[in-house]
């Protein structure tokens, strides 16, 4: 019997040049990685002090923290984009659905609760559109009385008050829409930004206080509700939205939109350059402040607003003087202005209405 042949151990040639080709590229990929590290590491003859690190290090955490605010910007816009969609959706149902709409308004400042948009829709469809006095007694009675003689040139206008009576909504709807045998049916759909009291306004007619729930925080309405006042007269309820684009000073004054979504200081510094420093001095007893800084942290101090580290709360300060305005401890209202003729001779309401501010003691 042959013996077998032993096989060597020696790498071939091919093997060898393969093997030495993956190290040198091994060592090439090592040397490149340490100069890109090094080509990003501070020469030391920059940084010198623990305090230039320090510098150093703020800046960087700086730039992480407005990149992450720009993405925050950036998924706000597109979710914002998004519900205004579905928003414009209902209130495209509920015009298309309904014979006449009532747009309720904010007597406070009823310009600023008026929504063109909508109100071109409603008028583009050949609706009809009714406006609504809402929250009287907040205004005194002289200014409703002005509000409504303006408005009601441009839509019929009702004011909305305490002893409200039925017949009033039933003889304006008689005027509008008849069916062929002579029975009124109609539907009537109620819109208007949030907080403005459609929900209170609807539990008025029904004579109930639980068909709509009601709260001062906006947005209670989340989905359309239909609602039967009567055989022939049926209510749709839409959601009250505030984006973005339609944000004022008085939608927040308002409690139109959550004070958590928007930036308290610069509506608190807006809101100051309206109001007496001294009056807002002696209502919170406070101090004298020079600027929007200074007095959130002199009201922080006034009402025991501190973070868990210490530091005052001007946030909070900030939500706070902002409530007090929905609350009622600062009562304010728009004034309406003369009106104006345009080119067609027809009158027109001034949009620059300003605010008048009562502190109650």
């Amino acid at each position: 019997m042959v013996a077998k042949k032993r096989k060597s151990k020696r790498l071939t040639t091919k093997r060898r040049v393969l093997i030495d080709k993956k190290k040198r590229e091994a060592i090439k990929k090592q040397k490149k990685l340490l100069k890109t590290q090094k080509s990003k590491r501070t020469p030391p003859s920059v940084l010198r002090t623990d305090e230039e690190i320090k510098t150093l290090e703020e800046i960087k955490k700086g730039a992480e923290q407005r990149q992450k605010e720009f993405e925050e910007r950036h998924k706000e816009k597109s979710n914002e984009d998004n519900s205004f969609k579905s928003y414009m959706k209902h209130v495209n149902s509920v015009i298309a659905q309904s014979d006449v709409i009532f747009q309720i308004l904010d007597a406070r400042d009823p310009l600023g609760s008026r929504n063109e948009e909508i109100e071109c829709k409603i008028c583009s469809a050949g609706k009809k559109l009714v406006l609504i006095l809402n929250k009287i007694d907040l205004v005194p009675k002289h200014i409703v009385n002005e509000w409504h003689i303006l408005l009601k040139n441009e839509f019929p206008t009702l004011i909305f008050h305490r002893d409200f009576n039925k017949a009033e909504i039933f003889s304006l709807l008689k005027n509008y829409c008849r069916s062929a045998d002579g029975e009124m049916k109609i539907t009537v759909g109620i819109v208007g930004y949030p907080n403005v009291g459609k929900s209170t306004f609807i539990n008025k007619l029904m004579r109930s206080d639980d068909c709509c729930n009601t709260g001062k925080q906006a947005g209670i309405t989340k989905t359309v509700h239909t609602l039967n006042l009567e055989n022939n007269i049926k209510l749709l309820d839409t959601p009250g939205v505030v984006f973005n684009k339609n944000m004022t000073l008085s939608n927040v004054l308002r409690m139109a939109v959550d004070l958590d979504s928007v930036n308290v200081y610069s509506y608190t510094n807006e809101l100051l350059e309206l109001l007496d420093k001294i009056e807002v001095c002696v209502f919170y007893r406070i101090e004298e402040f020079k600027d929007t800084t200074e007095f959130l942290k002199l009201l922080a101090q006034r009402f025991k607003m501190v973070k868990k580290k210490g530091s005052l709360d001007t946030e909070e300060a900030a939500k706070k003087f902002l409530r007090d305005f929905a609350s009622g401890k600062i009562s304010f209202y728009s004034v309406p202005q003369k009106r104006e003729a345009d080119f067609l001779g027809e009158s027109k309401i001034c949009a620059n209405s300003s605010f008048a501010f009562v502190f109650k003691s």
